[in-house]
């Protein structure tokens, strides 16, 4: 008779397809619980059991098994009086921990060469006005509204190239349009024969300090190039967030292309 090696013992295969389905059912258990705990998440207040499993959309049963044992890991909380269950402390803790062990500089590389023959060199740690970059406008798109009072208060709007933004109500209109597209381009605003597009990439508390951005010589990087480039970099920076804490959709707005 054949035989299947499994990490615990030789068993025939009749026994190794139990096996198999014993893995896959303990594996559908833990994705039921999360889902179980996301639903949980999405409501205004306590539950009972009855709302909670119509939610997910499990039978009262599993629904029943799972709460208790979220319960007993302190992820849920059940109320005896009410018998309706909320979200448990522990997650505060868990929340807390995962903060702490963010960081953006282990996430992505701090900077990525291209390939190409020519490209664009920038030091790391370098300071560039934001008015003129597409990174810096695209944070003072989405950030607090402060930033761009500070930014406009300290350094004003110097022109870099004769493409260069330096009105203070055109800003204010080029910025909507960011915020709307999710994305922010810069046309050779900052050096000639420079163009860059950047996507903002939020934290756990739905900030933006921080963006990705493409960026090369105006000749390989038309604008329709940009265009293209725009729905991966969204992306990128839309997977960024969920990893820094950010909410599962993240930010892409890829359906949103345009050129300036």
């Amino acid at each position: 008779m054949a035989h299947i090696v499994t990490d615990a013992a030789i068993v025939s295969p009749e026994l190794g397809v139990q096996v198999v389905a014993r893995r896959r059912a303990r594996s559908q258990t833990v994705e039921k619980a999360l889902q179980l705990l996301h639903v949980l998440a999405e409501q205004p207040g306590p539950v009972s059991l009855l709302a909670l499993s119509r939610a997910a959309h499990l039978d009262k049963t599993t629904t029943h098994r799972l709460a208790t044992s979220l319960t007993r890991y302190g992820l849920f909380r059940f109320d005896p009086l009410t018998r309706s269950y909320s979200l448990g402390l522990r997650l505060v803790h868990l929340g807390h921990r995962a903060i702490t062990q963010l960081d953006l500089t282990f996430v992505e590389h701090a900077q990525v060469p291209s390939q190409h023959p020519v490209i664009i060199r920038a030091r790391v740690g370098t300071r560039v006005l934001c008015h003129c970059t597409a990174m810096g406008k695209v944070l003072l798109a989405v950030g607090p509204a402060d930033r761009l009072e500070t930014a406009l208060a300290g350094f004003g709007l110097p022109a870099m190239t004769p493409n260069t933004i330096t009105s203070r109500e055109d800003l204010a209109e080029h910025l909507a349009r960011v915020r709307r597209l999710g994305y922010a381009v810069d046309d050779e605003e900052h050096r000639l024969g420079v163009r860059c597009v950047a996507a903002p990439v939020f934290d756990h508390t739905g900030t933006a300090n921080a963006a990705i951005s493409i960026t090369g010589p105006a000749f390989r990087l038309s604008r329709e190039r940009l265009n293209e480039l725009v729905e991966p970099l969204t992306e990128a920076a839309g997977k960024l967030s969920v990893q820094l804490g950010y909410g599962p959709d993240g930010i892409s707005r890829s359906d949103k292309q345009a050129t300036r």
